[in-house]
């Protein structure tokens, strides 16, 4: 080996006789990897304990959580709920989803609507409760035809009930049911019926069920989903009425 290359590799750590010394080598420190970390592709996301089908199942989970459960436990069909006392929740759009029952003269005072921004389903079911409030706003007040019925005030709505007092086959009432950003349809299985005097009413379904729009109205009279009581306003039970089907955007 000619000297000068001997001097410059020695000088970088390099044995001529095949040993490279400690010095010569660069040493990063160990990196700690957390496997949590690390995607894993067609990872079975219910390996260890199945797969989550109610919020129940889930342990540990806070109270007002979203998190992904799992129609029937399986893998193929996750959906996003919100758990609230371990009561199934699925998040919408509340100015998309309401009910009303719009004041006249024969019902007189403010119109009454009610918007939800969650809407509880039974997971096993899929059938929405229309009359639960816990994530609902209400405005307005009325008196249901106040000559007949006395002081039967108006509070709130049921979702999906479109009602008036207004005339024969009048529809002024209007309610919405809006799944946009949801896993879910309203099944061709939900259905809305007209009750009351002269109902007037109109479901206008759109981008596969996903959207649902509601008149009625009537001289009293209402376009409720089918299985609604008479008079469907305020709360009202049972009112698991919507059955809800799953389909992904």
């Amino acid at each position: 080996m000619r000297p000068l290359l001997a001097i410059v590799l020695a000088a970088c750590g390099f044995d001529p006789h095949g040993v490279t010394s400690d010095a010569s080598i660069a040493r990063d420190a160990p990196v700690a990897v957390d496997s949590r970390s690390i995607d894993v592709v067609d990872a079975d996301p219910c390996a260890d304990d199945g797969c989550p089908a109610t919020c129940a199942d889930v342990t540990g989970l806070a109270n007002d959580s979203s998190v992904t459960l799992y129609l029937g436990g399986s893998a193929s069909q996750p959906w996003t709920a919100f758990c609230h006392d371990d009561d199934e929740y699925i998040t919408v759009t509340a100015d998309a989803n309401y009910g009303q029952y719009t004041a006249s003269t024969k019902s007189p005072g403010s119109n009454v609507q009610t918007t939800y921004s969650r809407l509880r389903v039974d997971p096993s079911t899929l059938r929405v409760d229309i009359s639960d409030q816990t994530f609902a706003t209400s405005v307005g007040l009325l008196y249901h035809d106040p000559a007949t019925n006395g002081s039967d005030a108006v509070t709130s709505m049921p979702l999906g009930v479109a009602m008036d007092c207004a005339g024969n086959n009048s529809t002024t009432g209007v309610a919405n049911v809006d799944l946009t950003g949801t896993q879910f349809v309203v099944g061709s299985a939900s259905t809305w019926s007209t009750g009351g005097n002269s109902p007037g009413h109109s479901v206008t379904s759109s981008d596969g069920g996903r959207i649902v729009a509601i008149t009625g109205g009537g001289n009293c009279g209402w376009n409720a989903p089918s299985g609604s009581p008479g008079n469907p306003f305020n709360t009202f039970e049972p009112a698991s009425l919507l059955e809800l089907v799953y389909s992904p955007e």
